[in-house]
């Protein structure tokens, strides 16, 4: 499921003008992606992936944050934000 949504909250001057941002949820209601349109630089995506196991958690989940792709800013393809748990599904 794809929604587009505006910038609530948001001064809505020039910096704002024509500006778009879609989201993607996964079929538990998470969001998966965030596209943000942007006419100077393309659109630069954001990509959240759940799902812990074992092996770099303490508790394996399909609900629970495991990592979050940023829009490239240093050129090497992405920066990478990982997240793991304890038994309590706590951040550690």
């Amino acid at each position: 499921m794809m929604v587009a949504v505006g910038l609530a909250g948001v001064n809505q001057g020039a910096f704002c003008k024509n500006q778009k941002v879609w989201t993607t949820y996964s079929p538990d209601g998470q969001v998966t992606t965030l596209v943000a349109s942007n006419n100077d630089t393309g659109n630069q995506q954001t990509v959240y992936t759940y799902g812990t196991t074992l092996t770099d958690s303490a508790i394996a989940s399909s609900q629970l944050l495991r990592s979050v792709r940023y829009p490239d800013s240093d050129g090497t393809g992405g920066d990478v934000v990982t997240y793991s748990y304890n038994r309590q599904g706590q951040p550690r």
